[in-house]
């Protein structure tokens, strides 16, 4: 099992970016996806963390449901 230390930075950075992008930089959704993907490359991702992101993801106003 890798450590978070061994996890190449270029791969946190191009979260980060995709992340900005998403225009979901520094909200609380992105904070629990970059951690969980962390434990993804580190090996410590279970299956209800995917649930858990899928429930909290963060929809715009015109994605809504009426």
């Amino acid at each position: 099992m890798r450590l978070k230390s061994e996890v190449d930075p270029d791969i946190i950075e191009a979260i980060t970016d995709a992340l900005k992008k998403a225009g979901l930089q520094d909200t609380k959704y992105a904070n629990k996806f970059k951690q969980r993907l962390m434990n993804k490359l580190i090996g410590q991702f279970e299956e209800s963390d995917l649930v858990d992101l899928i429930e909290d993801f963060p929809l715009s106003e015109k994605d809504q449901p009426e």
